[in-house]
């Protein structure tokens, strides 16, 4: 439901009548209205309408910029032509491929908003994520044993305390904050603030930032191509999830610059990914909803198809069970009528030899075979008015209800 839809069904009838319909609390539904930034009636509003006073809906507002918009970089990740349709957009029923603005477009784009940043500026505060690190690290020292050296430490801990990591996680809160000054959040996944989750539009963008010395603790020493590095570096890989696990799209080491002049270059990189990731990920989610909706149609052709068969095997069977019924009312009348022309045969056969039966026997045989015979005539015993009533619909008969009304006949 777009936020127009919601818009709508919440002004034009009362929140508990209107979450019913959708099968869900009345709460429930102002809090769907609340994440959309949709009003809602307020109190009295309905008591009002109900008193036949007059009253205003509150039309729809616009939706406050995101952090992307307010950082220039609104319309990208992925960068459309156009709303999507269909696929994540407010029409369900159209479903159009994405088209995209020119790659070069978009990457001209974010080049002017990075060439806006001052990546000179100093910050006054470490990032969140990095001062909680820092506060873990305190906490730890405070609980090691006196006399256990850095050694012993280290084979569980990564020691922040070591140059090399206070100067990785100076530059971990530099890139954070300026990827929050791009309106980008990060997400931390372990204690040593090493792997880290970037929500970017419709991208989610993994990155893994460590020191990369050879040790067992070395992040990075199942992806190493080449050998371990002549002394210990700061090293940031951008990672993609795949079937076989995570694989690295692209590096950035100390080397012939420090990483931290390489700033400019990783924030570039990060958002180029972003964009051809999200991009990616909109046409997977079109090929989805085409792939789910050709799903869709055929299961609904099979259940049309199952139920043609079931209504055609209904039907003749249900025509099997006229014809039995026909077939069977025939002959029991055809019996019906053989046994009363057997009696009188016999009444006659008797009228000529008197001296073959008594006449209060014949009577009682006549009556025994007559009855018999009224038993199997279908008109006598009900089952032709059975069997109307089951197979061709009610009929009222003058004949048979005794009312004189005639009714309609229905056929099926």
């Amino acid at each position: 439901m777009t936020r127009e839809e919601l818009h709508a069904l919440v002004w034009a009838k009362p929140m508990r009548t209107a979450a019913a319909e959708r099968g869900i609390s009345d709460v429930a539904l102002a809090k769907q209205c609340r994440r959309a930034g949709v009003p809602v009636p307020p109190r009295g509003y309905w008591n009002k309408v109900h008193a036949g006073k007059a009253v205003v809906a509150q039309s729809l507002p616009p939706l406050p910029p995101t952090p992307l918009q307010k950082a220039g970089l609104g319309g990208l990740f992925p960068a459309l032509k156009a709303p999507p349709t269909g696929v994540g957009g407010t029409n369900t029923k159209a479903l159009l491929r994405p088209e995209f603005l020119d790659l070069a477009e978009a990457k001209k784009r974010i080049e002017a908003v990075l060439g806006g940043l001052d990546l000179r500026r100093r910050f006054a505060q470490s990032h969140p994520i990095v001062a909680k690190l820092l506060e873990q690290e305190e906490k730890r020292k405070t609980k090691r044993r006196p006399g256990e050296d850095d050694a012993y430490y280290e084979l569980f801990y990564i020691n922040l305390s070591k140059p090399i990591q206070q100067r990785r996680l100076k530059f971990l809160s530099k890139l954070l904050n300026f990827l929050g000054d791009l309106g980008i959040d990060a997400f931390g996944s372990k204690q040593e603030g090493e792997n880290f989750s970037l929500e970017i539009g419709a991208s989610s963008v993994s990155i893994l930032i460590g020191v990369e010395d050879g040790s067992h603790k070395d992040p990075f020493r199942h992806r190493r191509r080449a050998g371990v590095p002549d002394k210990p570096g700061i090293r940031l890989d951008v990672l993609e999830d795949g079937r076989d696990g995570r694989s690295t799209v692209r590096t950035w080491r100390d080397g012939a610059l420090p990483i931290e002049q390489q700033l400019a270059d990783i924030l570039r990189g990060i958002l180029f990914y972003a964009e051809t990731r999200a991009r990616q990920g909109a046409i997977r989610g079109y090929d989805w909803a085409i792939a789910d909706r050709m799903r869709k149609a055929e299961e609904l052709e099979a259940a049309a198809g199952r139920a043609r068969e079931q209504r055609i095997a209904c039907e003749a069977a249900a025509l099997k069970a006229r014809r039995d019924a026909l077939f069977g009312g025939a002959n029991d009348l055809e019996q019906a009528e053989r046994i009363r022309r057997y009696v009188a045969a016999v009444r006659e056969r008797c009228a000529q030899l008197p001296e073959t039966l008594a006449p209060d026997l014949l009577a009682q045989w006549t009556l025994w075979a007559l009855s018999e015979a009224n038993a199997l005539d279908p008109v006598l015993s009900g089952r032709v008015l059975r069997d109307t009533k089951r197979w061709v619909g009610p009929v009222n008969h003058p004949a048979i209800d005794g009312d004189g009304a005639t009714g309609q006949d229905i056929h099926r």
